[in-house]
């Protein structure tokens, strides 16, 4: 119960910490040894738990996605392609179209903190419509993970698929009204309220078309070879960065490019995941998140709430929806009498909505220190639309259980 405790008073601090503008990747490291100590770790143990994290592809695999992502957006920015796929978006749709947009096409790449990528990109469209900062965070970081509820390149959705012994399209026509949902919500909550604006572009719908196609070939063709092929997504992000230079050649000197890979590089962010990685070595090793579905079964709390709550209490004190998955799926489904696609689908979104709602959620820290919002503020705004989402999550469940 200690550890439990720990925990709790670890996401507390890191949220406190943030919100007193304490570098993300440092209140992380604060975080996780919060819980290091209320779970009575040995030195040894923490000196391990700190290895660990180091040498853990998915950490590793992390840094150089964030790193590249970085690199991309400045590259994106420096050469002016950035204007470029403006242009063509304009010439599609309404300005305030177009910041909603720009982050879901870029969430086609599923990476970590790859709202990162999209934030420069719709960044000046919002400035138009005199956005607040928090309002560009949010729609930012909505805009992007819509979609991964039906997206089949998502890795969360594959391995919520592979764990319930699903198919994973099967488990995708099942989850289309959440996604549906979901883009509705995040239009009335945060796009609505925004003046908006007309079709500004003079490209007209086909050359609109061609100059984003264009404008995002190197991240595309990154999707592609992503999704056709068992290769780590680490190798194509530094791919797209290679694109982006052979793209805009004639204009990027060696020199240049040095230092749009110097700009790019950004140690707060690698830090960051550092911080996050620890966080969930932490918490597994400590056993505190067992503890939780443990207690959920000996007070006698309801199968259904436990379907409800404990993925997503998972996912927001993780902050990474595989390690949410990968803890939940495995604790709570030999309890689930019958297995059916309709069980995984609600712990998939159980799991989901309380990713999308932790403050250690990768995409939202990067996304807030970008446009340098309030952390508290973005997470009340989130709650909005997650409210709703987690209401129609609790129908299906009582529906189905």
């Amino acid at each position: 119960m200690l550890g439990l405790t720990g925990v709790i008073i670890g996401l507390l601090s890191i949220i406190l910490l943030v919100r007193i503008r304490v570098d993300y990747g440092v209140a992380m490291i604060v975080g996780s040894l919060i819980v290091a100590l209320t779970s009575q770790f040995t030195p040894n143990q923490l000196i391990e738990s700190t290895v660990n994290t180091l040498i853990d592809p998915s950490t590793i695999d992390l840094i150089v996605l964030v790193i590249f992502i970085n690199m991309i957006g400045v590259g994106m920015k420096e050469t002016g392609q950035i204007d470029k796929v403006l242009d063509g978006f304009r010439s599609l749709m309404s300005r305030r179209g177009t910041i909603g947009a720009i982050p879901a096409i870029f969430g086609l790449l599923p990476m970590p903190g790859g709202a990162l990528m999209s934030a420069p990109v719709m960044e000046p469209e919002a400035d138009r419509l005199n956005s607040t900062n928090e309002e560009k965070t949010v729609i930012n970081f909505w805009f992007r993970h819509f979609f991964f509820f039906i997206f089949p390149f998502s890795p969360d959705l594959v391995l919520a698929a592979r764990l319930g012994e699903v198919s994973l399209y099967q488990l995708i026509l099942i989850q289309i009204p959440v996604a549906l949902l979901a883009l509705i919500v995040g239009y009335l909550f945060y796009i609505r309220p925004l003046e908006k604006g007309e079709i500004e572009g003079d490209k007209g719908y086909l050359n609109g078309t061609w100059t984003v196609i264009y404008g995002l070939a190197p991240i595309l063709i990154a999707i592609t070879l992503y999704g056709i092929t068992d290769i780590s997504l680490r190798f194509f992000v530094p791919l797209a960065f290679l694109l982006l230079v052979l793209q805009n050649i004639e204009r990027l000197k060696t020199k240049k490019t040095i230092m749009i890979m110097k700009q790019g590089f950004p140690p707060n962010l690698v830090l960051a995941v550092f911080g996050i990685m620890f966080f969930r070595e932490v918490l597994t090793e400590s056993g505190s998140l067992e503890i939780v579905v443990e207690l959920s079964r000996t007070i006698g709390i309801p199968i259904e709430l436990i379907v409800l709550l404990i993925p997503f209490i998972m996912g927001v004190v993780t902050g990474i929806g595989m390690a949410a998955i990968g803890i939940s799926f495995p604790l709570i489904l030999p309890f689930i009498p019958e297995v059916q696609p309709i069980h995984i689908s609600m712990l998939f979104v159980s799991c989901f909505l309380g990713y999308l709602a932790s403050p250690v959620h990768l995409c939202l820290v990067v996304t807030r220190e970008y446009f340098d919002s309030d952390l508290f503020k973005n997470l009340i705004e989130i709650a909005k639309p997650i409210s709703i989402l987690l209401l129609y999550n609790l129908i299906i469940v009582i529906l189905f259980i």
